[in-house]
Protein backbone atom coordinates (compact mmCIF):
# COMPACT_ATOMS: atom_id res chain seq x y z
CA UNK A 1 0.00 0.00 0.00
CA UNK A 2 1.14 3.69 -1.05
CA UNK A 3 1.88 5.57 1.90
CA UNK A 4 2.53 8.42 -0.12
CA UNK A 5 2.12 10.60 -3.33
CA UNK A 6 4.86 12.35 -5.08
CA UNK A 7 2.80 14.52 -7.69
CA UNK A 8 6.32 15.24 -9.68
CA UNK A 9 9.93 13.86 -9.23
CA UNK A 10 11.17 17.27 -8.63
CA UNK A 11 8.75 18.33 -5.61
CA UNK A 12 9.94 18.89 -2.09
CA UNK A 13 6.58 17.91 -1.21
CA UNK A 14 4.60 14.80 -0.70
CA UNK A 15 0.87 13.96 0.34
CA UNK A 16 0.46 11.29 2.77
CA UNK A 17 -2.26 8.88 2.03
CA UNK A 18 -2.92 7.67 5.50
CA UNK A 19 -2.14 8.66 8.77
CA UNK A 20 1.65 8.84 9.95
CA UNK A 21 3.11 8.34 12.88
CA UNK A 22 5.57 10.27 14.33
CA UNK A 23 9.09 8.38 13.84
CA UNK A 24 7.21 6.32 11.30
CA UNK A 25 10.04 5.23 8.44
CA UNK A 26 8.69 5.69 5.04
CA UNK A 27 10.56 3.48 2.18
CA UNK A 28 8.54 3.86 -0.98
CA UNK A 29 9.81 4.09 -4.72
CA UNK A 30 12.96 5.91 -4.50
CA UNK A 31 11.75 7.86 -1.34
CA UNK A 32 13.58 6.44 2.00
CA UNK A 33 12.06 9.79 5.20
CA UNK A 34 11.56 9.05 8.71
CA UNK A 35 8.90 11.23 10.25
CA UNK A 36 9.57 13.66 12.69
CA UNK A 37 5.73 14.11 13.64
CA UNK A 38 2.62 12.73 13.17
CA UNK A 39 0.77 13.81 9.95
CA UNK A 40 -2.65 13.35 9.18
CA UNK A 41 -4.06 11.66 5.61
CA UNK A 42 -4.29 14.28 3.23
CA UNK A 43 -1.69 16.69 4.65
CA UNK A 44 1.38 17.86 3.27
CA UNK A 45 5.26 16.27 4.01
CA UNK A 46 8.64 17.76 3.59
CA UNK A 47 10.93 15.21 1.68
CA UNK A 48 13.92 17.43 1.63
CA UNK A 49 15.39 20.23 4.36
CA UNK A 50 13.75 23.16 2.98
CA UNK A 51 15.35 26.42 3.93
CA UNK A 52 13.43 29.59 4.51
CA UNK A 53 12.71 31.67 1.89
CA UNK A 54 13.15 28.38 -0.75
CA UNK A 55 10.67 27.70 -2.91
CA UNK A 56 8.05 24.73 -1.99
CA UNK A 57 7.85 22.69 -4.87
CA UNK A 58 4.55 21.16 -6.17
CA UNK A 59 3.23 19.53 -9.24
CA UNK A 60 7.21 20.54 -10.63
CA UNK A 61 6.41 24.19 -10.26
CA UNK A 62 7.50 26.72 -7.23
CA UNK A 63 3.64 27.18 -5.43
CA UNK A 64 5.03 29.14 -2.34
CA UNK A 65 8.10 29.66 -0.77
CA UNK A 66 8.67 28.90 3.54
CA UNK A 67 8.33 31.76 6.06
CA UNK A 68 10.73 29.23 7.89
CA UNK A 69 13.40 26.40 8.01
CA UNK A 70 11.34 23.15 7.12
CA UNK A 71 12.90 20.06 8.36
CA UNK A 72 12.78 16.82 6.08
CA UNK A 73 9.73 14.73 7.29
CA UNK A 74 7.79 17.70 9.26
CA UNK A 75 4.42 18.75 8.50
CA UNK A 76 4.24 21.67 5.83
CA UNK A 77 1.07 24.06 6.14
CA UNK A 78 -0.01 26.36 2.79
CA UNK A 79 -0.84 29.65 4.50
CA UNK A 80 -2.29 32.27 1.46
CA UNK A 81 -3.87 35.13 3.94
CA UNK A 82 -7.09 34.91 1.74
CA UNK A 83 -8.05 36.63 -1.19
CA UNK A 84 -6.68 40.24 0.30
CA UNK A 85 -3.87 38.70 1.53
CA UNK A 86 -3.10 37.52 -1.63
CA UNK A 87 -3.74 40.62 -3.83
CA UNK A 88 -1.70 42.69 -1.40
CA UNK A 89 1.09 40.35 -1.74
CA UNK A 90 0.75 40.21 -6.10
CA UNK A 91 1.04 44.11 -6.13
CA UNK A 92 3.61 44.58 -3.55
CA UNK A 93 5.88 41.65 -5.62
CA UNK A 94 5.37 43.73 -8.73
CA UNK A 95 6.17 46.99 -7.89
CA UNK A 96 9.51 45.55 -6.15
CA UNK A 97 10.60 43.87 -9.50
CA UNK A 98 9.61 47.21 -11.33
CA UNK A 99 12.04 49.40 -8.31
CA UNK A 100 14.72 46.24 -8.70
CA UNK A 101 14.89 46.38 -12.42
CA UNK A 102 13.90 49.56 -14.37
CA UNK A 103 13.68 49.23 -18.02
CA UNK A 104 16.93 50.29 -19.81
CA UNK A 105 18.13 49.80 -23.32
CA UNK A 106 20.54 47.21 -23.88
CA UNK A 107 21.42 45.32 -26.98
CA UNK A 108 20.69 42.01 -27.64
CA UNK A 109 22.47 39.41 -30.41
CA UNK A 110 19.04 37.89 -31.00
CA UNK A 111 15.76 38.83 -29.76
CA UNK A 112 13.88 35.89 -27.50
CA UNK A 113 10.22 36.05 -28.30
CA UNK A 114 7.85 34.37 -26.06
CA UNK A 115 4.09 32.93 -27.04
CA UNK A 116 1.58 33.14 -24.86
CA UNK A 117 -0.87 30.43 -26.42
CA UNK A 118 -3.53 30.88 -23.96
CA UNK A 119 -6.51 29.26 -26.36
CA UNK A 120 -6.90 27.44 -29.19
CA UNK A 121 -5.25 28.76 -32.70
CA UNK A 122 -4.76 26.83 -35.72
CA UNK A 123 -1.47 28.34 -36.74
CA UNK A 124 1.00 28.26 -33.80
CA UNK A 125 3.59 26.71 -36.01
CA UNK A 126 3.15 29.10 -38.90
CA UNK A 127 3.63 31.76 -36.71
CA UNK A 128 6.90 29.92 -34.95
CA UNK A 129 8.33 29.79 -38.54
CA UNK A 130 7.58 33.20 -39.72
CA UNK A 131 9.10 34.57 -36.28
CA UNK A 132 12.28 32.30 -36.82
CA UNK A 133 12.64 33.41 -40.20
CA UNK A 134 12.83 36.82 -39.25
CA UNK A 135 15.70 36.25 -37.18
CA UNK A 136 13.93 35.81 -33.44
CA UNK A 137 14.14 33.00 -31.09
CA UNK A 138 10.96 31.83 -30.48
CA UNK A 139 9.80 30.05 -26.90
CA UNK A 140 6.15 29.06 -26.36
CA UNK A 141 3.88 28.33 -23.29
CA UNK A 142 0.98 26.98 -23.98
CA UNK A 143 -1.31 26.49 -20.80
CA UNK A 144 -4.99 27.17 -21.76
CA UNK A 145 -6.83 30.44 -20.04
CA UNK A 146 -3.87 30.41 -17.79
CA UNK A 147 -1.56 33.78 -19.65
CA UNK A 148 -0.54 34.61 -15.88
CA UNK A 149 1.25 31.42 -15.56
CA UNK A 150 2.69 31.45 -19.36
CA UNK A 151 3.50 34.91 -18.64
CA UNK A 152 5.84 33.74 -15.55
CA UNK A 153 7.23 30.79 -17.34
CA UNK A 154 8.39 32.76 -20.15
CA UNK A 155 10.03 35.36 -18.02
CA UNK A 156 12.01 31.95 -16.71
CA UNK A 157 12.61 31.02 -20.41
CA UNK A 158 14.76 34.78 -21.01
CA UNK A 159 11.67 35.76 -23.17
CA UNK A 160 12.67 40.03 -23.79
CA UNK A 161 9.01 40.36 -25.38
CA UNK A 162 6.01 38.24 -25.28
CA UNK A 163 3.15 37.52 -27.98
CA UNK A 164 -0.04 37.08 -26.11
CA UNK A 165 -3.29 34.78 -27.65
CA UNK A 166 -5.21 35.03 -24.23
CA UNK A 167 -8.06 32.82 -23.72
CA UNK A 168 -11.74 34.36 -25.51
CA UNK A 169 -13.04 35.03 -22.02
CA UNK A 170 -10.00 37.00 -20.72
CA UNK A 171 -9.05 40.38 -21.03
CA UNK A 172 -5.56 41.78 -22.38
CA UNK A 173 -2.70 40.90 -19.90
CA UNK A 174 0.39 42.34 -19.38
CA UNK A 175 3.74 41.90 -17.23
CA UNK A 176 5.48 44.37 -14.85
CA UNK A 177 9.19 43.29 -16.56
CA UNK A 178 8.52 42.17 -20.22
CA UNK A 179 6.11 44.24 -22.83
CA UNK A 180 3.67 42.07 -23.89
CA UNK A 181 1.43 42.35 -27.30
CA UNK A 182 -1.92 41.13 -27.11
CA UNK A 183 -3.52 39.85 -30.10
CA UNK A 184 -7.54 39.79 -29.77
CA UNK A 185 -9.73 36.55 -30.86
CA UNK A 186 -13.12 37.23 -32.00
CA UNK A 187 -14.98 36.51 -28.85
CA UNK A 188 -17.90 39.33 -28.43
CA UNK A 189 -15.36 40.16 -24.88
CA UNK A 190 -12.53 40.79 -27.13
CA UNK A 191 -14.67 42.47 -29.33
CA UNK A 192 -16.09 44.87 -27.08
CA UNK A 193 -12.41 45.23 -25.62
CA UNK A 194 -10.61 45.70 -28.87
CA UNK A 195 -8.75 49.26 -28.63
CA UNK A 196 -7.12 47.43 -25.49
CA UNK A 197 -5.55 44.98 -27.88
CA UNK A 198 -2.26 45.54 -30.11
CA UNK A 199 -3.59 43.46 -33.14
CA UNK A 200 -6.65 41.70 -34.31
CA UNK A 201 -6.35 37.92 -34.98
CA UNK A 202 -6.55 38.66 -38.74
CA UNK A 203 -3.02 40.70 -38.17
CA UNK A 204 -0.44 38.81 -40.78
CA UNK A 205 2.72 37.93 -39.47
CA UNK A 206 4.35 40.81 -41.22
CA UNK A 207 2.32 43.08 -39.28
CA UNK A 208 3.13 41.38 -36.02
CA UNK A 209 6.73 41.47 -37.11
CA UNK A 210 6.52 44.97 -37.88
CA UNK A 211 5.15 45.62 -34.24
CA UNK A 212 7.23 43.51 -32.81
CA UNK A 213 10.46 45.48 -33.69
CA UNK A 214 8.74 48.71 -32.93
CA UNK A 215 8.26 47.36 -29.42
CA UNK A 216 11.54 46.16 -28.93
CA UNK A 217 13.17 49.58 -29.58
CA UNK A 218 10.91 51.40 -27.22
CA UNK A 219 7.37 51.41 -28.97
CA UNK A 220 5.19 51.14 -25.57
CA UNK A 221 2.53 47.90 -25.97
CA UNK A 222 -1.34 48.88 -25.06
CA UNK A 223 -0.30 47.21 -21.96
CA UNK A 224 2.28 48.94 -21.04
CA UNK A 225 0.53 51.93 -21.35
CA UNK A 226 -2.41 51.37 -19.68
CA UNK A 227 -0.42 49.84 -16.70
CA UNK A 228 -2.51 46.71 -17.28
CA UNK A 229 -0.10 43.50 -15.80
CA UNK A 230 0.03 39.87 -14.62
CA UNK A 231 1.76 38.40 -11.45
CA UNK A 232 1.15 34.61 -9.40
CA UNK A 233 1.12 35.97 -6.32
CA UNK A 234 3.06 32.82 -4.08
CA UNK A 235 1.50 31.62 -1.11
CA UNK A 236 3.65 31.67 2.08
CA UNK A 237 4.11 27.98 3.57
CA UNK A 238 5.47 26.95 7.20
CA UNK A 239 6.05 23.95 9.17
CA UNK A 240 4.67 23.77 13.04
Amino acid sequence: MRQVLVLNPKDNIAICLTDMKANQELDQDNLKLTFKQAIPRGHKVATADIKKGDGIIKYGERMGHATKDISRGVLVIQESGGATGTFESGIKDARQLRADFPTQKAEVEKLIVGLDIARDISNTADIKAALTKAGFEVVIQEQRAASEHNLAKLMGQKAHLILSYPDENQPPSGFPLIPVINIASTSPLHQALISEFDLTQGSSSEEIIDLIIKVANGQKSKSEISGIGEIVAPRAVRSV
